[in-house]
């Protein structure tokens, strides 16, 4: 019988060259204008199941696994009833870990605890005020599997997908009209009208050819205006959009964002950016509804792509910031969505069971 392989520890320095390495291998995905347009529709369908991760996780999950649809860890799978198939390579993603980090009044240094000296580790324990105190992070790597990795038929993607419909051609007119109302909720949360130029409190704004726009006054969004006698996927599809505006693109929301923090969301001088990030919310959104905008929306990114120098000439940070965006603004949405979708999915998941039960008896 062979020796059994005793474990070496990895020291901090070799971790963080391996999520070096993974990190910078991942980097081209995080460029969109540098990847091709099934690579990028890959990236923004991830998204839509995937939205949970960091933007940089995803890009990370994409550059190993291009077309994953839903990831999870080796328990994650375990604890679904589902196992991890034999050969099956791991797909690395950053794990964060946070820690404190205590100031030293003696030399003004911020040390883990560990190096503090026995005198200030008793201070901290009778008052742990006294001692200054930041929040630090660090990442290691950390293993999930795609569920194609695994012996989970299509037949199990329903349950493991909550509240998502999956004929994409043929959208649940019923979810969909449901999904209007719950998005004209967020608008409301936002203090938003959703008017038609027929009702709206801006009588001299012209629609245009737009399907719909997004107003704002002083740096505050105050309403959206949509063009009526849409379907009511198109309808869904834009007013995504133009939320998307309202949750991103004013001087309310910048500083929710590393890139508008630092730029001016007012400017046109970004009106490609805007564009790209609204209709990226867009298409990642109605995808998570089933709703497929691919013919509309992947023409539409890839005509803002090719403009995108800001983002070309920038910094990486700076073009995961600008995803970064398109990923918090889209978890929110469909969260929010879901939330409000979930009993009328839990009805029709019943009434399913009863009539599948019905047939069976025969």
């Amino acid at each position: 019988m062979p020796a059994k392989k005793s474990y070496t520890r990895k020291t901090k320095e070799q971790i963080q060259a391996e999520v070096k390495k993974v990190v910078e291998d991942a980097l081209p995905k995080i460029r969109l204008q540098s990847t091709t347009p099934e690579e990028r529709k890959a990236f923004l369908d991830f998204m839509a199941t995937g939205y949970r991760y960091s933007t940089r996780n995803m890009a990370l999950i994409q550059s190993q696994y291009q077309g994953a649809h839903l990831v999870g860890s080796f328990q994650f799978w375990k604890d679904k009833g589902f196992s991890v198939q034999k050969g099956e390579h791991a797909i690395k993603i950053l794990v964060p870990h946070e820690f404190k980090i205590y100031r030293d009044p003696a030399t003004d240094k911020y040390l883990t605890y560990d190096k503090l000296t026995p005198t200030l580790k008793a201070q901290l324990k009778t008052d742990p005020n006294s001692v200054k105190t930041l929040k630090s992070q660090y990442f290691n790597l950390g293993n999930v599997f795609d569920v194609l990795q695994t012996n989970a038929k299509p037949e199990d993607y329903p349950q493991l997908y909550p509240n998502k419909p999956f004929d994409f051609d043929n959208p649940d007119p019923e979810g969909t009209k449901k999904a209007i109302s719950l998005i004209k909720g967020i608008a409301e949360k936002e203090g938003v009208a959703v008017t038609s130029p027929e009702t709206t409190g801006f009588p001299t704004f012209q629609l245009g050819a737009a399907k719909g726009a997004a107003i704002s006054t002083e740096g505050s969004p105050k309403e959206i205006v949509m063009k009526k006698g849409l379907s009511d996927t198109d309808y869904a599809a834009t007013l995504i959009h133009e939320l998307a505006h309202v949750k991103m693109h004013n001087t309310k929301h910048a500083s929710a964002s590393k890139f508008w923090n630092m730029n001016d969301p007012e400017s046109s001088k970004y009106r490609d950016i805007k564009e790209f990030q609204a209709e990226m919310t867009s298409y990642v959104v109605s995808k998570s509804l089933g709703i497929d905008t691919t013919e509309e929306s992947m023409p539409y990114i890839a005509g803002w792509t090719k403009n995108l120098e800001a983002v070309e000439g920038t910094e990486e940070q700076q073009q995961a910031a600008i995803l970064g965006d398109v990923q918090r603004v889209s978890k929110n949405m469909i969260e929010t969505i879901q939330d409000g979708l979930a009993p009328e999915q839990e009805k029709k998941t019943t009434k399913r069971a009863s009539k599948e039960a019905e047939l069976a008896r025969g």
